[in-house]
């Protein structure tokens, strides 16, 4: 598995000009500063961190379903209730 998520972040490298590509479809270089301000500002530090957090925990009680829905018996009601 590993070795197949390997080649795919081989095959999935933007190229260097794709970044500059991309700064010239913004039409007006005031959206572009507007743009540049929301990414660095605080409220986005903060939305940032609440999606890394949301994440995180989902990643915790996902690990922790996966686990026990892995145990012998624990598939059925009984095995959850008892």
């Amino acid at each position: 598995m590993l070795a197949s998520m390997a080649d795919r972040a081989e095959v999935l490298e933007p190229s260097p000009e794709l970044f500059p590509a991309l700064v010239d479809l913004v039409p007006h270089p005031g959206a572009r500063d507007r743009a540049l301000s929301a990414v660095h500002g605080r409220g986005a530090r903060y939305a940032l961190a609440s999606l890394g957090g949301a994440a995180v925990g989902a990643t915790a009680l996902a690990l922790v379903w996966w686990r026990v829905a892995r145990r012998p018996g624990a598939a059925t009601a009984e095995g959850v209730a008892g």
